[in-house]
């Protein structure tokens, strides 16, 4: 379970750090939304 909560952890870290250099913060969001839904 821990293997995959740090998994999600490490994850959302690049995916945060990726959209820190997208274009609006609301755009960025509804990437990662669709992202976190792929990856579960």
């Amino acid at each position: 379970m821990s293997y995959i909560t740090d998994s999600l952890q490490l994850y959302k870290d690049k995916i945060s750090h990726l959209v820190k250099f997208s274009f609006r913060p609301e755009a960025s969001e509804k990437v990662l939304i669709k992202l976190i839904a792929i990856g579960i």
